[in-house]
């Protein structure tokens, strides 16, 4: 590990500690040098990357030119809690520059009462002003050479109207960045980004500048292991908008003004945050309380650091939210919410709390805490809407039924009125029109229906309805089913049960098959084939309909005759071979069926029988000479006949010429 990453996690220790515990860091000694600690503010942050630093100093009212230019050497840039390099002045007020590799450049601004360099790095979080030398902190030397300020920090940014951030690893180590990380701005309310960068193994932290003068929104992508109760770990992407929000309508705005600047900490964290460790420390809700009234979250630090501008600064540039929950009387309030809540009539008489994930020293510590409850709110110190009539609901409590709100009269004037419908007091998702269809998630509920009126320099007030129910089943009105195929049903051939239109579609259905009144083992599918144990029963179905929220209904329809035996098939035989003796003959019998038949042959001679003659070929002999040979083939298969009703299908093939010796 480099001394530079061994002091920052030294210093990012204490940090943590101080933040989480209250522990003071030490304050320097005032020292008769000034030490100047130069920090670049680029994507080799955290590494160990050097740059030749020369440092400026300015008498403290004239910017002309420097006085003097101290050659610093080379200094670690990329450690923000360096020691510095020490200045020794004569009597006097100076402003001091820091200039990196002969290029971009920053002046010393220390805006803190104590003299602690790592307290000072914090206080660049967040956005500052491109520093000029009006924004310089003027230095005083005394005639014994000491300084008025022991330690400064130069931040020299090298490139105008950056961004600098990073995707805090879901490990949790201060220095374990994402090198999967990618940063994306976008235009605030626009699709696609207009910059972005992304992280590497070598340079974790990234760095977007020249940005045009506008308002922003920042996505920061990196990916995690997730390590499932059941299964292997797997990586997985996860996006956030800054500050670590999920949805982008709480993301904040990165305004980067006319006259430049500079965001520090626009950061992402994949970890998830732990408990807090002293519940109900960091945050506070601020407002009136009270209908029509907005509150808001406001973070806190858990302990001051004894500085009331880096405490202020910290509580409005470092702290962030992640997602928050509001709740009353510790029931959640429905609806998205960021910070802000605008508290509706439904929540008077009610206290407020909030869980929140909230992140500290860039974005890297993360807790999860809940406030403690408010007071109950009070009404709206707002003129009343007069009239405000409670409103009614006609339609019938039955699933599939069309409710209809009648809100009425308010005033005076034009009122805003938006409806919520309930279900058992909750609001129903999505159900805001003045018509409500009831579903299936309403079977045993009343129903009601809300209407808030809105109007500007009045109190907003909240009417219920009387609840109607509880509400019952709905009912199907089935369709007439048929059989398809079932005027002359017929082994082997199919037959299908078509329900036709049920309402209100869709519709599931269920089938089962009888013969003569009993069901049939696994015949449960629309379609069904007769098979030989049919024959001469008569076959019906059962159609059973259902649907969520609906009483099932059964529908049965029969075919119209019984079942009749399959028909067997099979084409005239051909003999194939030469009518000689001791030259074999084949029975070509081509395409018979169905499939399974069973297939019988006999050869003939002048049409009597050929003894043992029965196989698909036959070897002329002697006693055959003259003769004209046929072949006679057959097919039966149980549940099925010929044409004619036999159970045996017969066909014979035409008689060869004579047999010659």
């Amino acid at each position: 590990m480099s001394r530079s990453i061994r002091l920052l996690v030294a210093a990012a220790s204490v940090g943590a500690l101080t933040l989480a515990v209250g522990v003071t860091p030490a304050v320097a000694d005032p020292a008769s040098d000034l030490r100047v600690a130069v920090v670049v503010g680029d994507q080799e942050l955290f590494t160990d990357a050097e740059h030749q630093v020369s440092i400026e100093i300015y008498d403290a009212s004239d910017d002309a030119a420097p006085m003097q230019t101290i050659d610093a050497g080379v200094m670690a840039t990329a450690d923000p809690f360096d020691p510095g390099f020490p200045v020794d002045l004569p009597e006097g007020d100076y402003k001091v520059r820091a200039i990196v590799d002969g290029g971009a450049s920053g002046w010393l601004v220390d805006r803190l009462t104590s003299d602690d360099l790592m307290l000072e790095e914090f206080m660049h979080s967040g956005f500052r002003t491109a520093a000029g030398f009006t924004d310089a902190t003027t230095v005083h030397f005394d005639a014994a050479g000491d300084s008025s300020l022991g330690q400064g920090l130069v931040a020299v940014h090298p490139q105008p109207n950056s961004l600098l951030g990073a995707v805090f690893d879901h490990e949790g180590d201060i220095l374990d960045f994402d090198e999967d990380g990618m940063m994306e701005v976008f235009p605030v309310g626009g699709a696609a980004p207009i910059a972005s960068a992304a992280a590497t193994a070598e340079h974790r932290v990234m760095l977007l500048g020249d940005l045009a003068p506008g308002d922003y929104q920042v996505r920061l992508t990196g990916t995690r292991t997730v390590t499932p109760e059941v299964g292997e770990p797997f990586e997985e992407t996860v996006s956030q908008w800054w500050p670590m929000q999920e949805d982008r309508a709480f993301a904040k705005t990165v305004t980067v003004p006319a006259g430049g600047g500079h965001w520090v900490g626009i950061t992402g964290n994949l970890a998830e945050p732990p408990a807090a460790d002293e519940p109900g420390t960091l945050a506070v809700i601020e407002g009136t309380l009270a209908v029509d009234e907005t509150v808001r979250l406001v973070p806190q630090l858990p302990n001051s650091w004894d500085d009331p501008v880096l405490d202020a600064w910290l509580i409005e540039n470092d702290l962030q939210f992640g997602t928050v929950d509001w709740f009353a009387d510790g029931e959640p309030i429905p609806g998205t919410h960021g910070a802000g809540l605008v508290i509706g009539p439904t929540l008077e008489g009610k206290q407020l709390s909030a869980e929140f994930d909230w992140y500290g020293i860039y974005g890297w510590y993360p807790q999860h805490d809940a406030t403690l409850p408010t007071v109950a709110v009070g009404p709206s110190t707002l003129v009343p809407l007069n009239p405000a009539p409670d409103p009614t609901i006609t339609g019938a409590a039955e699933v599939g039924q069309r409710l209809t709100a009648t809100v009425g009269t308010w005033g005076p004037g034009a009122v805003v009125k938006d409806r919520q419908w309930l279900r058992g007091g909750v609001p129903i998702d999505g159900a805001t029109a003045n018509a409500y269809t009831l579903t299936a998630d309403d079977v045993g509920a009343n129903i009601a229906v809300q209407v808030v009126g809105s109007k500007a320099g009045y109190a907003t007030t909240v009417r219920v309805s009387a609840e109607l129910g509880p509400v019952t089943e709905g009912v199907l009105t089935p369709g007439t089913p048929r059989i398809t195929g079932g005027n002359a049903p017929r082994v082997g051939t199919a037959l299908t049960a078509n329900p036709t239109t049920w309402r209100p579609v869709p519709v599931d259905f269920a089938y089962q098959w009888l013969r003569d009144g009993a069901p049939i083992d696994g015949a449960t599918s629309a379609g069904y084939t007769p098979v030989p144990a049919d024959l001469g029963a008569l076959l019906s179905v059962e159609i059973t309909g259902s649907k969520a929220g609906y009483a099932s209904q059964v529908r049965s329809v029969a075919a119209a005759a019984v079942v009749v035996p399959g028909r067997l098939t099979g084409t005239k035989p051909v003999i194939v071979g030469t009518a000689q003796v001791g030259q074999e003959l084949t029975a070509d019998i081509g395409t018979w069926g169905p499939a399974g038949v069973q297939i019988g042959y006999r050869w003939l001679r002048a049409g009597s029988p050929i003894p043992d003659a029965t196989g698909p070929s036959y070897t002329l002999t002697p006693a055959d000479l003259n003769r004209v040979i046929r072949v006679e083939v057959t097919s039966s298969l149980a549940g099925y006949a010929a044409n004619d009703g036999s159970p045996t299908l017969v066909r014979s093939s035409a008689g060869t010429p004579r047999v010659l010796p």
